[in-house]
């Protein structure tokens, strides 16, 4: 076994090093001063293609899957990024990891045609609205809720401190929320893809944080927020939490089928490799909903 990496994963690393010093390195401090989020740079990383290395060819991605894929070139490009500013580190890193992969894991076809395109591309992005105040990023203890009324949800309640929620390219969060009990009283904590601009959801003001000051980050609030969807129908027995971020570590010794893309400028080529995939995870809630994919506390 080798930990070090392949060629193709040390070429896309200068690649990357190269885009950082030259479009991030010069700014960042400025940025941090000003608690800038430069929206234009973090589109500039969706053009070369770094919102879309664990993604499938048919939403833009680039288009390798299992144990070939992208994750292992995801981590170089987040340790690149943050490498010059940890700000932009943390927005790429939520705007796959809790943007993206949620509803590539588990949204619907419907939902998957929605919004993966504009989010692969790194035009718009995907906030994740889990913590909450008192009950802080354990899903079990959420207590916003969604209720059932005439074919839609109504949400209400406040999440905080979530990443790339209320900036001017932010298209959705998606959100956990209490739906009913399961047997045994425990909830069941569902997530609903509420799209910014919706009535009745707020981005509060940006934190005035210790760091980070370029990451765009808010606290949330729900009051009466009406999402289309109905009920989830899949038995609440066989319903687990989503796990956020896969659990095993990149196979760094396997060498990619294809080459990556030669140099910048342009887009990451869709043969980017990977080298590492998710644990199993519980297959997707109900694909009766447009808007709502059930989990359990």
């Amino acid at each position: 076994m080798t930990f070090e990496l392949s060629p193709e994963h040390e070429q896309f690393r200068r690649s990357v090093r190269d885009f950082a010093q030259a479009e991030i390195a010069p700014h960042a401090a400025q940025w941090d001063r000003d608690h800038h989020f430069p929206t234009d740079v973090v589109q500039k990383m969706g053009a070369l293609g770094l919102m879309g290395l664990t993604a499938p060819e048919e939403y833009g991605g680039s288009g390798l899957a299992g144990e070939d894929g992208g994750f292992t070139s995801l981590c170089i490009a987040i340790e690149e990024i943050g490498r010059v500013d940890q700000s932009m580190g943390i927005t790429l890193e939520a705007a796959v990891g809790l943007g993206i992969n949620p509803i590539l894991t588990y949204g619907t076809a419907a939902q998957k045609e929605e919004h993966l395109p504009s989010l692969v591309a790194g035009e718009q992005l995907a906030g994740f609205g889990l913590t909450e105040p008192g009950a802080g990023s354990d899903a079990g203890a959420t207590r916003t809720k969604a209720d059932p009324v005439e074919g839609e949800w109504v949400v209400n309640g406040a999440k905080q401190f979530i990443t790339n929620s209320g900036s001017s390219i932010t298209s959705l969060v998606t959100v956990t929320a209490k739906t009913g009990e399961r047997e045994g009283g425990r909830p069941e904590i569902s997530t609903i893809i509420i799209p910014s601009g919706t009535p009745g959801f707020t981005a509060e003001k940006a934190y005035d944080k210790l760091g980070w000051h370029a990451s765009d980050t808010h606290p949330l609030s729900f009051e009466d927020a009406r999402v289309r969807g109905q009920p989830a129908r899949r038995p609440r027995s066989r319903l687990r939490p989503v796990p956020r971020h896969p659990r095993r570590r990149p196979r760094r010794d396997r060498r990619p089928r294809r080459r990556l893309h030669p140099s910048l400028p342009g887009p990451v080529a869709r043969n980017t490799p990977w080298t590492a995939r998710p644990s199993a995870a519980p297959s997707a809630a109900s694909r009766a909903s447009p808007s709502v994919s059930p989990t359990s506390g």
